[in-house]
């Protein structure tokens, strides 16, 4: 796993997708509790693991959900993968993290996880990346902007980061946004304006059009983490 890093202002691609795309019109969704492990460490802080537990260190992937979810609810989603794929999940609670209530969470608090889940599972600490949805992508793209972390790449989904809140940066992370064209949430155009900014900062940003999809995650998430991990991974 090596993502191009760049100095200055980096490249913003936009590419369109049709199988990537849900229909869904109703809303109802509940994680399968058999999937994943809830645990808390000291501070109070919740999360959820999942993955191979033994052998050699494996990519890890940190899990930020979004508003009305918890950490189960992205383990779900990418449980498939991590199977198929020896991947390590770690997907904090929110609700768990101080600051979460007032606005984005201090990552230290969602990375004091790290240490324990180390010696749980077989963290790779060289090979960290993030998928995040909604406001879990929104701090995830706060983070990986303005906080040097083991993160290595973002992939977000429905998680416009508004522009003001964008540093300039020497080295920045790649991140991809996929987002669908017909989201009421997050509308296209100021997330394309948001891309061209991130990536004006520093960070190689991909804009991925999910024609016709709205807002809704969970009917094609498993799709969506699979497509997402082929990137995550280079």
């Amino acid at each position: 796993m090596s993502p191009l890093l760049r100095r200055g202002p980096a490249r913003f691609r936009e590419i369109s997708r049709t199988d990537l795309t849900s229909h869904a019109r109703s809303t109802r969704y509940s994680p399968d509790p058999t999937q994943g492990t809830q645990y808390r460490i000291d501070s109070g802080v919740v999360w959820w693991g999942a993955g191979p537990v033994d052998g050699p260190p494996r990519p890890t992937l940190i899990l930020l959900h979004g508003s009305g979810r918890n950490g189960q609810s992205m383990i779900n989603m990418w449980h498939e993968v991590a199977a198929a794929q020896g991947v390590v999940l770690i997907a904090p609670d929110f609700d768990s993290i101080q600051g979460w209530d007032k606005g984005l969470p201090d990552p230290r608090s969602a990375l004091a996880v790290l240490a324990p889940a180390s010696g749980l599972y077989p963290v790779d600490t060289a090979r960290i990346v993030h998928f995040d949805h909604l406001r879990g992508g929104i701090a995830a793209q706060v983070w990986a902007n303005r906080f040097d972390g083991p993160w290595r790449a973002v992939a977000v989904h429905a998680g416009t980061l508004s522009e003001e809140h964008v540093i300039a940066v020497e080295t920045g992370v790649p991140v991809r946004h996929y987002l669908g064209s017909v989201d009421r949430v997050f509308p296209f155009g100021p997330a394309r304006d948001a891309g061209r900014t991130i990536a004006a900062a520093g960070h190689p940003f991909e804009l991925v059009r999910l024609e016709g999809q709205n807002h809704w995650l969970y009917e094609r998430g498993e799709d969506i983490a699979a497509d997402a991990w082929v990137r995550l991974e280079e």
